[in-house]
């Protein structure tokens, strides 16, 4: 009977061992080990950017469908108020957090979230100044789009339909890697281009009314302009008015980069030239492969550094297509794509080609 009794005891043991083993297994999360449900954080910079809003509206319908928890807080273009938002999900104990390092808070968010060992994802915008690889454990991933390609094909696009000589940029807000990364593009595909010159450049800081601003200053100080290179959507959109209220509209071709609503129709009325985007798309994308990893499932080291390749939108036809295959949201199946429901080969993420 004693003997009995100590191999029960030993099995119980054993099985009290495995338990802790998995939760604490590499790339697997605690929450994977219980039953509770995944509460996943995300911070985003402004809600008042339609660009955010239709990413952080994906995650939640990643959420919805594979059955976690999201909590999106809104920083409201501010630095401080990022740092708040990111105290505030470490606090409430969530499982996971995802957020954009924008107002250079990235390094010091990635340091509350390891010491709080809670595993994050860095979205659409690059940790500066760091390897946060080699230096935080929770740090699982990276996914945002290809800035340097997206600025490049923008000035490309331009170059080949502009009708004078000389383009404008508005940048977007200064020292964030998007911004960068997009802007290097603008400058490497002007190489190739040298009769044409950029004849004034300024940071619109990614704002609908920022743009408008310094395009209205623009058109003053360079009035034979021919194109306006913008590093988004909103900065493009306000300089269109800006643009057409001085009845230019025939003089001056705009590219950006997003593919929000409001440009596509842009470019279906025939205002806009050209957008590349779609990757508010990552917002979904994020949440899939932290919610795989709080299963249990390490991300692989070839889809920890994500770059999405962009689509591109250039005609009536091609915005259209867009139109007919993502708004107001692709046919995307997040359970088709999601390791912990259809196993460890799913991929979370896609090219943003529009076929």
């Amino acid at each position: 009977m004693k003997r009995r009794f100590v191999a029960v005891l030993v099995l119980v043991l054993l099985v009290a061992f495995s338990a802790v083993s998995f939760a604490s297994g590499k790339g697997e999360g605690a929450a994977a080990a219980t039953n509770k449900k995944i509460t996943i954080g995300m911070i985003i910079p402004s809600m008042a950017n339609e660009f955010w809003v239709r990413l952080s509206k994906f995650a939640q319908k990643a959420a919805d469908d594979l059955g976690f928890e999201l909590v999106v807080l809104d920083s409201r273009d501010s630095g401080d108020t990022q740092i708040k938002n990111a105290e505030d999900l470490i606090s409430r104990k969530v499982d996971g957090l995802i957020f954009v390092a924008y107002y250079d808070t990235g390094d010091r968010i990635l340091a509350m979230a390891e010491q709080a060992k809670i595993p994050t994802i860095v979205m659409d915008t690059k940790v500066e100044g760091v390897n946060p690889q080699e230096k935080y454990k929770q740090y699982i991933a990276y996914i945002g789009p290809s800035n340097h390609k997206a600025g490049y094909d923008i000035a490309d696009f331009l170059a080949k339909h502009m009708k004078g000589k000389e383009m404008v940029a508005l940048y977007g807000t200064l020292g964030t890697s998007v911004a960068e990364e997009r802007r290097e593009g603008m400058e490497d595909c002007l190489k190739s281009y040298p009769d044409i010159k950029l004849v004034g450049a300024q940071t619109g800081n990614f704002r609908r009314d920022d743009g408008m601003k310094v395009m209205e200053d623009f058109l003053v100080a360079h009035p034979d302009v021919s194109a306006v290179w913008c590093a988004n959507d909103e900065m493009a959109l306000g300089a269109i008015n800006a643009i057409e209220n001085a009845g230019k509209q025939a003089q001056v071709i705009v590219g950006g980069m997003d593919l929000n609503d409001e440009a596509v129709k842009a470019i279906l009325d025939g205002r806009y030239s050209f957008s590349a985007g779609g990757h508010w798309l990552q917002g979904g994308f994020a949440a899939t492969i932290m919610y795989d990893y709080l299963k249990g499932f390490a991300v692989p080291k070839d889809q920890s550094q994500v770059e999405l390749v962009l689509a591109e939108v250039a005609d009536k036809t091609t915005a259209v297509a867009l139109q007919q295959k993502w708004l107001p949201f692709p046919q995307w199946d997040f359970k088709a794509h999601s390791k912990a429901y259809s196993g460890k080969d799913a991929k979370a993420y896609t090219e943003l080609k529009i076929e």
